[in-house]
């Protein structure tokens, strides 16, 4: 998103419709320079600010509408869909974060500033006022400067014609990002009535602080307050040439050589270098002591500073191989507080991120890094919601050469069909366990291989479970995948469980009836469970003979069992007889039973 620049704007009235907050008349007295006791008024949401988690607490100073006071202001066009019940608390949330920027800006320099806004003074909520301006007011224009010179006409035209007043405007319009008036002045004590009312516009797209970024509104509003002069030390047309600054950009109206002497994470802050429009506390005979300085407006309250936010330190490897942890550890320069971690990519934070110390372990492949780095941010939080954070990227891949050592252990070692056994797979460089990416396969020729389980992260400690039945004796096969050019060799592993018949027990039982019944139920016998499905024969021999016959075949049910009907006219003995298979079950016969007549 490029930075917006400010304009001068003036236009002919136009006719409007205000409703909401009064916007009073008048210069009311200036504000106390004797810093104030915190608000006990704390915005609800999140800040949007590097190095703060909560809104900072609003100055609740005087009537709400007395001295020189900031109005928000919501304007639609007449026609177009009123938003502003929906609105307001996007908006209250963004003029938090304006506050913030002013907090974190001061704290800089030792002080604390808030904005004068207009309140409401039973809760310190700031009051938002809604006005309805004639169509095209906002969207029409042939230029940007012309759209918020017209806009400009038509909310002076509403009634917004208070000299004391700055009125940051939130357009529901999507016509630009931002404008506003600058207030010129080169005195430390410039009379801040004499320009008449100043006003900031600030478009739909732009309502929301966007992570990374400063707040639109903070930075139009800061145009309103006077910033950047002309004959400030790195002035470029209406901004500033010392990135990164909430206010500096090339705003293309004179030539500029941009520099940046302040780190990325400055960009939401007032004034890199505090030289050039905002210092709470600038040095004597310099530029902002002897000419007009926006942290003096008295639009502004002086209140206690929040300080600065606690320094964080990270240090640990600037390389490890993947699947080998590094271990990075945090310091900070408070005592009390929290921390928390963020990685990227996530999934190589192994453990707590809760901790002042963090393991990267990063799988020996399947994983996307940037650069090949892994980034790890540990953030540090005090109690009054002032947090400090520091970065440290550690490069996965080291191109001297290790040995991967993958091992397959099966217990119990051999089996007996039915029964499982547990495959474990551990994979080692000398005495350290590796976070790997592995397969499990297994084969009964030792020529085709199907996989069993994975690619799987075996995990940090660089061991994993998995249960396997064969049928079968059965080959089974450990394979790694690393990231190629990370230098380790390997080799696979593979064992062999053999697998052989298990021994099955018949059971016997005799109904008496008309027919009489025999039932069975067939059983492996080193699992205990039943075998469906499988082909019995009832056998009969007669009384005095040691033949054993077929009297009927039956094909056990899914409980094992096998039922037949008998009626013989003498006495004879019965039982059920299973032959077996010549892979997985040794035969068996049941106890006998005899039928009399």
């Amino acid at each position: 998103m490029a930075k917006l620049h400010s304009v001068l704007a003036g236009a002919a009235l136009a006719a409007a419709v205000l409703t909401g907050s009064a916007v009073p008349l008048g210069v009311a007295p200036s504000r106390s320079d004797v810093p104030g006791p915190p608000s006990t008024s704390v915005p609800v949401g999140q800040s949007s600010l590097p190095g703060l988690t909560t809104h900072v607490d609003r100055s609740c100073s005087g009537t709400g509408t007395d001295g020189l006071r900031v109005e928000a202001v919501y304007a639609v066009e007449l026609g177009s869909v009123n938003r502003y019940t929906e609105s307001v608390p996007t908006i209250l949330n963004e003029l938090a974060n304006v506050d913030d920027t002013f907090a974190a800006s001061a704290a800089k320099t030792g002080g604390g500033r808030r904005v004068r806004w207009v309140f409401t003074p039973d809760t310190c909520v700031p009051a938002v006022a809604q006005v309805v301006l004639p169509a095209g007011a906002l969207s029409g224009g042939a230029s940007d400067a012309a759209s918020f010179a017209g806009a400009k006409a038509a909310l002076i035209s509403a009634g917004l014609t208070d000299p004391s007043r700055r009125y940051l405007v939130f357009a529901d319009s999507t016509r630009l990002c931002g404008l506003a008036d600058l207030f010129g002045a080169s005195s430390p004590t410039a009379d801040e009535t004499a320009q008449g009312p100043l006003f900031a516009r600030v478009d739909s797209p732009c309502w929301q602080m966007q992570e990374g970024w400063h707040s639109i509104a903070a930075h139009e509003l800061m145009h309103t307050l006077g910033a950047v002069q002309p004959g400030a030390p790195h002035a470029a047309g209406g901004h500033c040439s010392d990135e990164s600054d909430a206010m500096c950009y090339d705003d293309q109206s004179a030539p500029v050589v941009i520099t940046h002497p302040c780190p990325a994470a400055d960009e939401a802050l007032y004034d890199c270098g505090n030289d050039d429009y905002f210092n709470s506390a600038p040095p004597a005979g310099s530029y902002l002591a002897t000419h007009w300085n926006t942290a003096d407006s008295q639009f502004l309250d002086k209140v206690v500073s929040i300080g600065p936010p606690p320094t964080v330190s990270v240090a640990g490897p600037v390389s490890v191989r993947p699947g080998l942890p590094a271990i990075l550890t945090a310091t900070s320069s408070d005592p009390v507080g929290t921390w928390s971690w963020t990685v990227s990519p996530a999934g190589c934070a192994v453990g707590s991120t809760t901790s002042p110390s963090l393991t990267i372990q990063c799988p020996t492949s399947g994983y996307t890094t940037t650069n090949g780095q892994v980034t790890a941010t540990a953030t540090f939080q005090r109690p009054d919601g002032r947090a400090g954070e520091d970065s440290h990227a550690v490069t996965i891949g080291v191109a001297s050469s290790l040995p991967l050592t993958n091992n397959l252990s099966a217990a119990p070692t051999y089996l007996f069909f039915g029964q499982t056994t547990r495959l474990t797979a551990t994979v080692m460089s000398g005495s350290t366990p590796v976070r790997a990416v592995a397969k499990i396969l297994s084969s009964t020729d030792g020529v085709h291989w199907t996989t069993v389980a994975g690619p799987l992260d075996i995990g940090t400690d660089g061991s994993v479970s998995i249960a396997a039945r064969p049928s079968l004796s059965t080959l089974y096969q450990l394979a790694t995948y690393v990231v190629g050019g990370t230098g380790w060799t390997q080799t696979n592993r593979i064992i062999e469980v053999p697998v052989y018949k298990a021994s099955t027990r018949f059971g016997m039982a005799g109904t008496a009836g008309r027919p009489d019944v025999m039932k069975g139920r067939l059983i492996n016998a080193n699992t205990g469970v039943v075998i469906p499905n499988t082909t019995v024969t009832l056998q009969y021999r007669y009384y005095g003979s040691s033949t054993w016959r077929t009297w009927t075949t039956r094909v056990t049910s899914t409980t094992g069992y096998a039922v037949a009907g008998v009626q013989p006219k003498r006495r004879t003995y019965f039982r059920w007889y299973f032959g077996g298979s010549s892979a997985y079950y040794v035969g068996s016969a049941s106890a006998a039973a005899y039928v009399t007549y």
